[in-house]
């Protein structure tokens, strides 16, 4: 009976965030889950549940069955203590190589550089100089027809370097990897006019 009540607790939870179930008993689930001594909040997650299986017996299946990401350690390089972080699957890579433009905020002038991978969160790619983690950066390219849809639309980006790589080899650049903060399509823009 603990672990029914446990679960139907998780799950309220859960659907307590949902917009799509009605505000009033989104508050009594509320009251329910205060740490109230004796079997008052149990009673009232019970009766909210109840509720929720009449009405919202899908969601309250979908929560019911809901699994929270599995946690991962990631080993470090020396000892000391393990890191544990939430699996979360990495936003797909699309190897592209084409030009791109970049600079700090406020500079006037534009660096450029060549992508080698790209991705919705992020892009890496090849620059003129090192730059340290956390630079914000403004980055802007061009995503060809194939990928951009009927025309090329240039692709305005702030963003954030998180890591720099030095070259291999002497004769090229170092690569920068940064996160993408926020981006915005400007169809119809001349390329390379931002």
């Amino acid at each position: 009976m603990r672990s029914f009540v446990r679960r139907t607790a998780r799950a309220v939870r859960i659907l307590l965030r949902d917009g799509g179930i009605p505000r009033r008993l989104r508050w009594l689930a509320a009251a329910g889950l205060a740490p109230v001594p004796g079997p008052l909040d149990e009673v009232l997650l019970l009766l909210v549940a109840l509720i929720l299986f009449v009405f919202y017996r899908q969601k309250l299946r979908q929560a019911l069955l809901y699994q929270p990401p599995k946690e991962i350690t990631m080993p470090e390089a020396r000892s000391g203590p393990q890191k544990t972080l939430l699996s979360v699957p990495r936003a797909q890579r699309f190897t592209l190589q084409m030009p791109v433009r970049y600079r700090r905020p406020g500079e006037h002038s534009w660096h450029v550089g060549t992508t080698e991978n790209i991705s919705r969160s992020g892009v890496l790619f090849r620059a003129d100089d090192v730059l340290e983690p956390y630079t914000q950066l403004e980055i802007n390219l061009v995503l060809p027809v194939e990928i951009a849809g009927l025309a090329a639309a240039e692709v305005v980006c702030r963003g954030e370097v998180v890591r720099s790589v030095q070259p291999p080899a002497p004769e090229g650049g170092p690569a920068l990897a940064a996160r993408i903060l926020q981006y915005h399509f400007q169809h119809g823009a001349q390329p390379g006019n931002a």
